[in-house]
């Protein structure tokens, strides 16, 4: 994934974004809340552009691994199912004895 990030070269945050495949806003908010580091410099009257080393893009992509927020590295889904469609997938990965943290994440209130 980032194995054209050269150790020792600035990157733009353009850059970034195209050698990861992650949006310019993304990469600004992590500079923005510290994950990255940046230095600013001028590039034109009272105009600044953020330089990141390739040694701390490749520090901020190992730290954060993949994209997903779950330990096991898993991406998360969400399943909009009846109740009884709930019921048969629950019975559906049991029978092909797949461990599943599928949930209902909240209860559903029947009107009625």
């Amino acid at each position: 994934m980032y194995t054209e990030v050269v150790s020792e070269q600035e990157y733009g945050i353009k850059d970034v974004c195209r050698l990861l495949d992650l949006s310019m806003v993304y990469v600004r908010r992590m500079i923005l809340k510290g994950k990255i580091q940046s230095r600013k410099v001028e590039i034109g009257n009272n105009t600044y552009k953020h330089m990141i080393l390739g040694s701390e893009i490749i520090r901020w992509r190992t730290d954060v691994g993949n994209r997903s927020r779950r330990e096991d590295g898993r991406s998360k889904f969400t399943l909009y199912s009846t109740k009884e469609e709930f019921v048969r997938i629950q019975e559906l990965l049991k029978q092909e004895d797949i461990q599943s943290l599928i949930q209902r994440p909240n209860k559903v209130k029947e009107i009625g």
